[in-house]
């Protein structure tokens, strides 16, 4: 999937080590964060750290299969909705949520 190519997307970071995640989100402030659900270093403590620190972000938590994803948001507490679908989806919510200019 190419964000990139989006006129009305800005990647702002290209994360190869997850370790990096906590830093970039602090110098970056995301409208989203996009990772890997099954991400060892990120999982649910992370997300829900990430989140309650920086509320007006959402996370994408993309499936392994590639059919889905999970939005991670911190309205009225951490919530969470899965989708079905691919880079259409994900970009038709990116474009549906408030604040969301996009990003990475």
């Amino acid at each position: 999937m190419s964000l990139a190519e989006e006129e009305d997307v800005e990647v702002v970071a290209d994360i190869t080590d997850e370790a990096e995640i906590s830093r970039v989100i602090e110098e970056a402030t995301p409208d989203f964060l996009i990772v890997a659900l099954d991400s060892r270093r990120f999982g649910q403590l992370a997300r829900e750290a990430a989140l309650q620190r920086h509320p007006e972000m959402k996370i994408m938590a993309l499936a392994s299969d590639g059919n889905s994803f999970t939005l991670f948001s911190a309205s009225d507490g951490i919530r969470s909705m899965v989708y079905e679908g691919s880079e259409a989806e994900i970009l038709k919510v990116m474009r549906d949520h408030p604040g969301g200019r996009g990003g990475e």
